[in-house]
């Protein structure tokens, strides 16, 4: 459990790293990794079979955290250039 504790926060580090340093866009990545891995694993180790209801909530998961980063990302171009308009007058 501790080893898979530290490769989770080896790739959300990783994330961070590569992306453009958003904290939510590397909470998506490990957020992706994470269910996706748990359902290859679970298949792998324990036979366990993933229905359609659960890779359907998965799919909501994600899709929510895409639409909190778009918005996000929306606010703060609104917020640079506010800021930039205020800095020119």
């Amino acid at each position: 459990m501790i080893l898979l504790n530290g490769c989770v926060w080896r790739f959300f580090v990783k994330a961070l790293h590569a992306g453009s340093g958003s904290t939510l866009r590397a909470s998506l990545a490990s957020a992706a990794t994470n269910y996706v891995a748990s359902a290859i694993l679970g298949l792998i180790l324990f036979n366990e079979q993933s229905t359609l209801l659960w890779w359907f909530g998965t799919g909501l998961v994600l899709a929510g955290l895409l639409l909190i980063i778009g918005g996000s990302d929306e606010e703060i171009t609104s917020a640079q250039a506010k800021r930039t308009n205020v800095k020119q007058e």
